[in-house]
């Protein structure tokens, strides 16, 4: 069975608290300071994602007492095909090979150089 090449790929994005909000108003910004270059980053596999994000505190309450209680976030997400391109063959669609260099699975975390090419259509929360 072939895939079909119009459907946009699945992956995640872990974040602080204080990005989180300008994120879900505003979208993503290039990212100027990453490891593998300017980008998006994002990942396929959820874990990697949340790896990036912060604990978030929030006091709730719970059986009549009030307490404090963490939560990590991670945005789910939708990315374009062709999207995903090696640095040093931008015309090229695959994963970028640098990440392998630091990381290990090239299959990791991708860049994406278009913030258009990546989609937020849902929120993971995650008690830690």
């Amino acid at each position: 069975m072939k895939k079909n090449p119009n459907l946009w790929y699945r992956a995640y994005h872990g974040t602080t608290h204080s990005a989180f909000k300008p994120i879900a108003e505003e979208g993503f910004q290039v990212s100027l300071t990453g490891v593998l270059g300017s980008g998006v980053y994002v990942s396929p596999h959820v874990e990697i994602a949340e790896s990036f994000s912060k604990p978030i505190k929030i006091v709730v309450e719970e059986d009549g007492k009030v307490i404090s209680k963490e939560y990590i976030c991670v945005f789910q997400l939708a990315v374009r095909p062709g999207s995903i391109t090696d640095e040093a063959n931008p015309t090229k669609t695959t994963f970028p090979q640098l990440w392998h260099q630091y990381y290990g699975d090239e299959n990791s975390e991708w860049v994406i150089s278009d913030p258009k090419d990546v989609r937020p259509y849902a929120i993971l929360w995650k008690e830690v």
